[in-house]
């Protein structure tokens, strides 16, 4: 796979090869970050669309119940209480009715009657909800009132050809993450051109939000984005009040992901007891011998280690990295041939901590056939990555290394995995300098 970038952030170009293990190093303010949340946003801005598009169509019909069930019902409701909203949403399981209306044969006034007043009940079988209707209507008011009413337009949204939505979608998504944040005014106009198997696509934008997309892309997995292991302190902070708090949006999948999955194995049931790798294993067994949990009172996630219980924001965050990538590989998160962006992930460690996680992430890449884009400045993790991938036998020419360079207003990306002291002569300077001040 090739991405071939134009006028992003301080670049006049870069080309970027994301095969198996790419590395991207360089000083600070050189643009790394840039480049790794462009290209995060890139594929997951048509991860989501391609996946997702529904919606819009979920949020419009949400938009009716809201009108005509809760503002008649509920004893007092606010339309700007977004928190509590998203918890009826979770409660009344809004997408599973849309989902099997769809897949009816004959899509019939009755039919969709008959499930939005099942979709009602399930929300009445809520404790937390019961005490803040006035009293529960009779199904037959619900019917005449609300379902009734409700019924042309509810038609009127399930026979919508969404798939015709798409390039809206793309453009409004796409305007939101690249047209406003990653180009500067030098460069007016920027391009990224995509190169993957028999798909060429090429998207370009400008500062004044025009943005166009020659192709459409389906993803057939999700980007995870890795920067800040501190989003982990969220899962214990109720689910519908956390959101808000994330510190950064590009965690915003990772949050999510781990947050259901783990309420979702409570739910089934599942125990701690998960034979790892030995490799992985012996790994965890270090820095990370616990496991997330989740507790129904209250209602949050823990960090469990030896049969005692810590809130995630009492861990250190060197752990919380570990924790996070295990997790994953629990809960089997990780797909195959996955897209994995760790922007300066291992900056919590130590460097005795940073060699481990060269170590794993090589592990999981063999495993999982990942494409790992990886910025880094620490020296130790860097080697660390080019022997392990040596041991584990990765390809050499899945292995890619570049130097990034800043030279004024402009930055340049230069292709150095034929010669890498290109990047360890960079880290190492600084400790030249450090040893020149004993000498002055």
């Amino acid at each position: 796979m090739r991405l071939d970038l134009a006028n992003i952030g301080p670049f006049p170009k870069a080309r970027i090869d994301l095969k198996g293990i790419t590395v991207i190093s360089g000083e600070n303010n050189t643009g790394k970050s840039i480049l790794s949340k462009t290209i995060y946003n890139f594929f997951q801005t048509m991860y989501q669309e391609a996946h997702d598009y529904k919606d819009f169509e979920l949020s419009r019909i949400y938009r009716l119940l809201l009108e005509n069930l809760f503002s008649r019902f509920f004893k007092e409701w606010d339309h700007h209480d977004y928190a509590f909203q998203a918890e009826i949403l979770w409660a009344i399981d809004l997408k599973k009715s849309i989902l099997k209306l769809r897949e009816t044969p004959s899509l019939t006034p009755l039919a969709i009657k008959k499930e939005f007043l099942e979709l009602i009940e399930r929300l009445y079988e809520c404790d937390k909800f019961k005490k803040l209707l006035r009293k529960k209507p009779k199904r037959k008011l619900i019917w005449q009132q609300i379902l009734t009413p409700m019924q042309p337009q509810l038609l009127e949204i399930l026979k919508v050809d969404y798939s015709k939505v798409i390039p809206c979608r793309y453009e409004e998504r796409f305007d939101f993450n690249f047209a406003r944040h990653l180009i500067t005014k030098p460069f007016p106009v920027a391009s990224i051109k995509l190169k993957f198997d028999k798909t060429n696509l090429t998207l370009t934008f400008n500062l004044e939000d025009k943005l166009r997309i020659d192709k459409f892309l389906n993803p057939p997995v999700l980007p995870l984005f890795f920067d800040n292991p501190n989003f982990l302190d969220y899962l214990s902070v109720d689910r519908f009040k956390s959101i808000a708090s994330v510190v950064d949006r590009h965690n915003d999948e990772l949050f999510w992901l781990l947050h259901d999955r783990v309420k979702e194995a409570q739910k089934e049931g599942q125990g701690l007891d998960f034979n790892y790798p030995k490799e992985m294993a012996e790994i965890f067994k270090e820095v990370c011998p616990g496991d997330l949990i989740y507790k129904t009172k209250p209602e949050r996630c823990y960090y469990r280690e030896n049969g005692l219980d810590f809130e995630p924001y009492n861990l250190s965050s060197a752990v919380k990295v570990f924790l996070i990538l295990k997790s994953l590989y629990r809960f089997k998160l990780i797909d195959k041939g996955a897209l994995m962006i760790l922007d300066n992930f291992e900056a919590y460690l130590h460097p005795k901590w940073q060699i481990l996680l060269a170590r794993l992430l090589v592990i999981l890449q063999k495993e999982f056939n990942l494409k790992l884009l990886i910025s880094s400045q620490s020296i130790y993790f860097i080697r660390a990555l080019e022997g392990f991938s040596r041991k584990q036998q990765v390809p050499s020419e899945n292995c890619i290394y570049y130097f990034a360079k800043r030279e004024e207003e402009f930055s340049s990306l230069t292709n150095c995995s034929q010669n890498l002291e290109m990047i360890y002569e960079g880290l190492a300077d600084p400790l030249d300098d450090i040893e020149s001040i004993f000498y002055e």
